[in-house]
């Protein structure tokens, strides 16, 4: 079985006063994996799952242009988290049937930080 893991804010923290949407994840021969997140502050609002099956660029360079061919994004039902306070979460998810997936915050009020936002995947 191979796995993988990758982090989700290579470029630092994340500010929760504003809208959020990680990069896309290629599942590829994914059997399942976990995204687990931990935040800081009195950040409210809501965390979810975004699921895609666009046949994207999966052989591009650089993960920014695997990107560029995605357009359709659903979220993925009883996936979303609505948060009042510092804390973490985790979705795992088994046997995922979707090419593409990726976390989106949308914030209602308050302010905080994602500190920790990684991805651990595992697939034959």
């Amino acid at each position: 079985m191979r796995t993988a893991v990758d982090t989700l804010i290579p470029d630092g923290p994340v500010n929760l006063t504003t809208p959020w949407t990680s990069q896309a994840i290629r599942l590829g021969y994914c059997t399942h994996f976990s995204i687990q997140l931990f935040f800081t502050g009195m950040p409210e609002g809501a965390w979810k799952l975004q699921c895609s099956d666009d046949a994207g660029r999966p052989n591009a360079a650089s993960e920014p242009n695997q990107e560029q061919l995605i357009t359709n994004w659903a979220t993925i039902g009883g996936s979303t988290q609505l948060i009042e306070e510092a804390g973490d979460h985790t979705w795992t998810v088994q046997a995922p049937g979707y090419r593409w997936v990726r976390v989106q915050w949308t914030p209602s009020s308050g302010s905080g930080s994602l500190t920790v936002a990684q991805m651990s995947i595992k697939g034959n």
